[in-house]
């Protein structure tokens, strides 16, 4: 083990986060194993006109990837999924709550310093606030905060210059609890915090990440409410002119029970909303058995990777994060096995139609 990597594995294990490997863990607080809303789920195709052919060529130049995600921070544990996200596709994602950013030890700091040093490239994802709850974390409606995270974001930036940084998680679901710290985030936080990493880090891309399901109004299934396409809220991606991309989280085996339900354009409807570029940055389908109605087992979740290229093809996303590589037991409920390996380091079938999806 190198000098360096002693250093990151002794780092590692002093994080203050859940081994998801990010703060930006908004669904991940927010579902329950509620039992399936009773409301039907929308028609296949009912938002949109038919895709493109899912057999498209696959987009040129998308880079592929995982969360922070190791069976465990020590040893030869750590060491197996470094060399395993690498094979991945080369990105690391990881971050911290905003204001705990340039914390040393801090989960983004070590993202953000692994990554190259092991030729991968990091996706650093900052947030304020509870997802299950719209709670801040962080007052982001006093001005004076809102002013010390733009300092925050730019001091990190320019510590580390990240390929990419990502400012608020899943920030639809602010918008539903707490419309008036949406709007401080969308017309002030993001645009300054925005232009601040630039000056300090040209090349850095920077986005923010919505929930797709929820924005979509697929509210119902294990999130326990209703789905209802008149509640979708794509209007909040015209919030964000700034962005150099939107990003998405998408897991819909929270609201389908099966993958054959999801419809083929399911993906290709963002075009519809958004003419610039978007990213997937959390990404999965949890082989299930303890959850009536929702099981899943290795099959049914390599179904899924494949379908997830077939139908997001057209779309040429520029980033696609599978959350977790290995399991990870200590994640909320019915996130402890989406890895595509399982807890005891044996790889699932999902593993190789990811390697061979790229």
């Amino acid at each position: 083990m190198t000098a360096s990597l002693r250093f990151t594995v002794n780092t590692v294990v002093l994080m203050l986060i859940t081994v998801a490997g990010a703060c930006a863990s908004a669904t991940k607080d927010s579902v329950h194993p509620t039992p399936a809303a009773t409301a039907s789920l929308p028609a296949a195709g009912s938002e949109l006109i038919s895709p493109t052919a899912a057999t498209a060529p696959k987009p040129q130049g998308t880079l592929y990837g995982v969360s922070l995600s190791p069976r465990s921070f020590t040893g030869d544990d750590f060491t197996k999924f470094l060399d395993m996200a690498k094979r991945a596709g080369g990105l690391l994602r990881g971050g911290d709550q905003w204001l705990k950013l340039n914390e040393k030890g801090g989960s983004a700091n070590v993202v953000a310093q692994l990554a190259p040093q092991h030729g991968m490239k990091a996706v650093i994802e900052t947030s304020f606030f509870l997802q299950h709850s719209g709670e801040l974390t962080t007052d982001i409606t006093d001005h004076a905060v809102r002013a010390e995270l733009v300092r925050i974001a730019s001091e990190f930036a320019s510590a580390n210059k990240p390929p990419f940084m990502g400012l608020g998680v899943e920030i639809n679901i602010l918008e539903e609890h707490n419309p008036a710290a949406f709007d401080a985030f969308a017309d002030d936080l993001f645009p300054a915090a925005a232009k601040a990493i630039r000056e300090v880090s040209p090349q850095t891309k920077v986005f923010t990440t919505f929930q797709l399901e929820r924005l979509r109004g697929l509210r119902g299934g294990l999130f326990g409410g209703t789905n209802d396409l008149t509640s979708a809220d794509w209007d909040l991606l015209k919030r964000f002119p700034d962005a150099d991309f939107i990003s998405f989280t998408t897991y819909p085996g929270l609201i389908f029970q099966s993958v054959e339900e999801v419809p083929a354009d399911y993906y290709l409807a963002i075009k519809q909303y958004t003419d610039g570029p978007i990213a997937f940055t959390e990404l999965s389908w949890m082989v299930n058995e303890g959850l009536p109605g929702w099981e899943a087992d290795a099959s049914e979740q390599a179904a899924f990777v494949r379908k997830f290229f077939e139908t997001a093809t057209p779309v040429t996303p520029l980033l696609v994060v599978w959350l977790h590589l290995f399991d990870q037991p200590a994640s909320p409920a019915p996130f402890q096995a989406g890895g595509l390996f399982d807890n005891s380091g044996n790889e699932r079938l999902a593993w190789r139609e990811w390697l061979a999806s790229q």
